[in-house]
């Protein structure tokens, strides 16, 4: 039979091993909020103290895996707010982005890095029959505009041509005409004259070979080149 002293002695042994739950418990919520407070160094192992004769076993703490998030630059972070700040640029229209050659032009549906992304660019102007000046040269112009304000421009070149109809030495004249007018208006809206050069070729260089004397509206035209000066480049 068990004594009155064994009786005490078995009900504070489990008295202690209640204490060991609940100190075991309080251990890992401590464990997880030191996790939740970004403390870098954990201890795995959180050893209790003894109570009452009884040496509590010590708790596996189970961390949790630290989350990793890469960064715009390719570094990598535990926190978003750890990543470098990423510089951005105001388009004209007032738009935010990343990359300068994302803004859009102001005259043609087109991004910057598209507009400048080609050493050369050509544009075209056809006219009616006779004309020295065309409907079309205004919207052909303003994408040409867009050009000559964002992009790295070395030269342009306007080159006015006719068809055959006509004698060889009018044509000439009227090629010449053709392509004044179109440099003409480029630099009245803006566009270095130092970079513009105009001349005429007459019906020597038709788009469609024809006969003497045929009037053919592919030949009458004014090919404006342009040349940049650094591809992809955009004027700062």
């Amino acid at each position: 039979m068990k004594t009155t002293l064994q009786y005490l002695a078995l009900g504070v042994a489990a008295l202690a091993l209640t204490a060991c739950s609940t100190t075991s418990s309080l251990g890992g919520k401590m464990a997880k909020d030191a996790m939740k407070d970004g403390m870098t160094t954990m201890v795995s192992k959180l050893p209790m103290a003894p109570i009452g004769g009884v040496v509590c076993p010590p708790e596996e703490i189970v961390s949790e895996p630290v989350r990793e998030m890469q960064c715009w630059d390719g570094s990598i972070v535990t926190d978003v707010a750890q990543c470098p700040t990423r510089e951005t640029f105001t388009c004209s229209d007032g738009t935010l982005v990343y990359d300068q050659n994302e803004c859009r032009a102001t005259r043609s549906d087109v991004t910057l890095g598209e507009l400048c992304g080609q050493e050369y660019r050509q544009e075209i102007i056809y006219y009616e029959f006779d004309k020295g000046q065309s409907a079309e040269t205004q919207n052909t112009i303003n994408r040409i505009l867009d050009i000559g304000q964002f992009c790295n421009v070395e030269n342009i070149r306007v080159v006015g041509h006719t068809d055959r109809s006509g004698s060889a030495s009018y044509n000439l004249r009227l090629s010449e005409r053709r392509a004044k007018d179109a440099m003409d208006e480029l630099v009245r809206q803006g566009v270095n004259r130092a970079v513009v050069t105009s001349s005429g070729m007459g019906e020597t260089q038709p788009f469609i070979p024809t006969e003497d004397g045929v009037k053919e509206q592919l030949n009458r035209r004014t090919e404006v080149l342009i040349k940049l000066s650094q591809t992809g480049g955009v004027i700062n």
